[in-house]
């Protein structure tokens, strides 16, 4: 990288004190030094003897050595969520951290937060906007640890931007799969949109209402636990029997009242489903509502997963249901519920769960 001089530097701090929504772009932007670049680079992976060694590596190190992206896809492209989560986790570098439906208030706004580090003239960027108002107005973030970024420059001029090589080749086999055809040439829809940066998904985690990357970044030490639980959560393992599990679900109407309604675990539509018809479950997570369930489980992919599911099975030993105690001998999940169902409609009765004490949402 060339070497700024010192005033560029401080205006660089300046930019970053003021905001996203402040940012210049264009022709007021210059294309040698920016905020997001001034990082410490990514912690590389070395060779190794044998297997057993680079997953100890990786266990140790993993928070240095991948690059928080986000994969969004705009409301046009909705009818491709399937193929398209499915595409993300068949890709050897990706591993999906978790998903965000998100319906906008304000279209404008969540363009600005999108493309807030975005360095193409602001007209270019106008048109993208006209674009996303039409509907329908809603989008799906795509949270994922982006493990080979093979970040470079891309562009020219005041085009020219810091990105993930990987992920940007990604987005162009997406576009190509999807986006229709008009005179024998791709159609230029925005289906759906990558992440140039860290400080990108960092906005945008603001945005939604998150503290930032950091809330990606949170590891516990001994389990596996969903994103949304605090990590200084204290738990014990127990056994407990399977009719003592209830969960809540997510309901509403359609203009996106979200509400939380306990219910014993057997008459989950995961469960019911499993014993008596699809239409249960496919109507639950295809509603306006049950896109907001934060997963990326479908009908298909929640059936496949039944047919041969082994609970605490390698590589995944850590992945304890987390429940909280809300009464004798009666839990709700908190994290777990699609395994839950899986194993009571296996016949299972009793099973090993993380009881969380002071659960918190983050």
């Amino acid at each position: 990288m060339r070497k700024v001089s010192k005033q560029v530097k401080m205006l660089v701090e300046r930019v970053i004190t003021v905001g996203a929504a402040a940012q210049k772009r264009g022709k007021n932007r210059w294309a040698e030094s920016r905020a997001e670049e001034e990082r410490a680079a990514l912690l590389p992976i070395p060779k190794f003897q044998n297997q057993s060694l680079k997953a100890e590596y990786l266990r140790r190190f993993s928070k240095y050595i991948y690059r928080s992206d986000y994969i969004i896809i705009w409301g046009d492209g909705h009818k491709y969520k399937n193929q398209i989560i499915d595409m993300i986790q068949a890709h050897k570098d990706f591993s999906i951290i978790e998903i965000l439906y998100h319906r906008p208030r304000s279209v404008r706004k969540l363009a600005k937060a999108v493309y807030s580090c975005d360095y193409a003239p602001f007209n270019h960027l106008k048109s993208k906007i006209r674009c996303l108002k039409k509907p329908p107005k809603e989008v799906l973030f795509i949270f994922i640890e982006n493990w080979n970024p093979q970040e470079d420059y891309f562009g020219e001029g005041i085009f020219r931007r810091l990105e993930s090589g990987t992920l940007r080749a990604f987005k162009e086999k997406i576009r190509n799969k999807f986006n229709d055809e008009i005179d024998v040439e791709r159609a230029e829809e925005h289906l759906i949109d990558v992440s140039a940066n860290e400080l990108q998904t960092h906005y945008v985690l603001q945005y939604i209402g998150f503290d930032g990357v950091d809330y990606l970044k949170r590891r516990h030490a001994i389990i596996d636990l969903p994103h949304h639980v605090k990590h200084n959560s204290e738990f014990v393992i127990k056994n407990i029997s399977i009719d003592s599990l209830y969960c809540n679900l997510i309901a509403g109407d359609s203009n996106g009242f979200v509400k939380e309604k306990r219910v014993h675990i057997k008459l989950s539509p995961h469960y019911r489903a499993l014993i008596k018809d699809d239409k249960i479950y496919r109507n639950y997570i295809d509603n306006s509502i049950g896109r907001a369930l934060m997963d990326d489980y479908y009908w298909e992919k929640f059936r496949n997963l039944a047919q041969d599911f082994k609970y605490l099975a390698a590589p995944y030993s850590r992945s304890y249901i987390a429940v909280r105690q809300f009464d004798t001998d009666e839990y709700a999940i908190i994290d777990g519920l699609h395994r839950a169902a899986i194993m009571r409609y296996q016949g299972v009765k009793k099973l090993s769960v993380a009881v969380l004490k002071g659960y918190k949402r983050c």
